[in-house]
């Protein structure tokens, strides 16, 4: 497994923006937001499925 490497400021930023507009992305804009931010797909896929299970919360 690789090592955990944290979100900048700005990619925390970006996708609480974006989060806030919806709380479930397109595959389209998955792939947009991960260019944009220079993240794997994955990783932006996975911090939207936590950031809605820590609003349930």
């Amino acid at each position: 497994r690789n090592p955990r490497v944290p979100f900048t400021q700005h990619q925390v930023v970006m996708l609480e923006q974006k989060f806030r507009h919806t709380h479930y992305l397109s595959s389209v804009d998955v792939a947009e937001l991960s260019a944009k931010l220079n993240l794997t797909e994955t990783r932006v896929k996975i911090w939207f499925q936590n950031r809605r299970a820590r609003e349930r919360r």
